[in-house]
C-alpha cells in the first residue's frame, strides 16, 4: 500500500508539473513569436484551450483516481 502511493503520488505530480509546464510554454511560445502574424489569434486561442482543457481533463482525472483508490484500500 505504500508503495502504491509513492507511486501514485509520483506520477501525480510529475503529470502535473508537466501540464503546468507545457501549458505556460506554448502560451508563451505563441504569444511571442505569433504577436505580429495574421495567424496569432487562431494559435494562441487554439493551443490555449487545448492545453487548457488539456489540464482540467488530468488534474480530475487523477483525483477521481485517488479517491477511488484511496477509498478502495482503505
Amino acid at each position: 500500500m505504500s508503495f502504491f502511493f509513492f507511486f501514485f503520488f509520483f506520477f501525480f505530480f510529475f503529470f502535473f508539473f508537466l501540464d503546468v509546464v507545457f501549458f505556460f510554454f506554448f502560451f508563451f511560445f505563441f504569444f511571442f513569436f505569433f504577436f505580429f502574424s495574421r495567424l496569432f489569434f487562431f494559435f494562441f486561442f487554439f493551443f490555449f484551450f487545448f492545453f487548457f482543457f488539456f489540464f482540467v481533463f488530468n488534474f480530475f482525472f487523477f483525483f477521481f483516481f485517488f479517491f477511488f483508490f484511496f477509498f478502495f484500500f482503505l
